[in-house]
C-alpha cells in the first residue's frame, strides 16, 4: 500500500516534471516572437501587467499551445508511471496545470476568452495525454 502511494506520488511528480518543462520551452519560444520591450523590468509585476495586457492575440495562442501540450506530455508520464489507475494520476498533473493557470490569469491581464480557452485545452491535453499513455488490458491467450 505504502510503495504504491509513493509511486503514484513519483508519477504525478515527474508528470508535473515534465509539463513544465514542456510548457516553459514552448513559453521560451514564444518569448523569441513577441520580445519584452528592452525597458520592461520582467521582475516589476506592475511592468507585466501592462505589457500582458497590450501583447496581441498570437502571444496567447503560444500560450495556450505550451498549456495543451505540457499538460499532455506531462499527463502521459504520470499514466505510464502510475502503479494504477492511469487516467486519475494524469488528470491531477492537468487539474494542478490549470489551477496554475487560473491563478496567473488573475494575476496578469488574459483576454476573456483565454479565461474558457485555458482550462479547456489544459485539461483536453492532459486527458489525450493519460489515454494515450493507458495501458490496454491484456489480451487473454487462446
Amino acid at each position: 500500500m505504502m510503495r504504491s502511494i509513493g509511486r503514484s506520488i513519483l508519477a504525478v511528480l515527474g508528470g508535473g516534471l515534465v509539463c513544465g518543462l514542456v510548457v516553459f520551452a514552448v513559453e521560451s519560444s514564444s518569448s523569441r516572437i513577441y520580445p519584452l520591450p528592452p525597458d520592461v523590468d520582467p521582475a516589476d509585476p506592475e511592468a507585466l501587467r501592462a505589457v500582458t495586457a497590450e501583447l496581441p492575440p498570437g502571444a496567447f495562442l503560444f500560450v495556450l499551445f505550451a498549456w495543451f501540450l505540457g499538460p499532455l506530455a506531462g499527463a502521459w508520464v504520470a499514466a505510464r508511471l502510475a502503479p494504477g489507475s492511469p487516467i486519475v494520476h494524469g488528470m491531477i498533473v492537468a487539474g494542478l496545470v490549470a489551477g496554475s493557470a487560473v491563478v496567473n490569469m488573475a494575476l496578469l491581464p488574459h483576454p476573456a476568452w483565454m479565461w474558457v480557452a485555458g482550462p479547456v485545452v489544459i485539461l483536453g491535453g492532459g486527458l489525450l495525454g493519460s489515454r494515450l499513455a493507458a495501458r490496454p488490458p491484456p489480451v487473454a491467450a487462446a
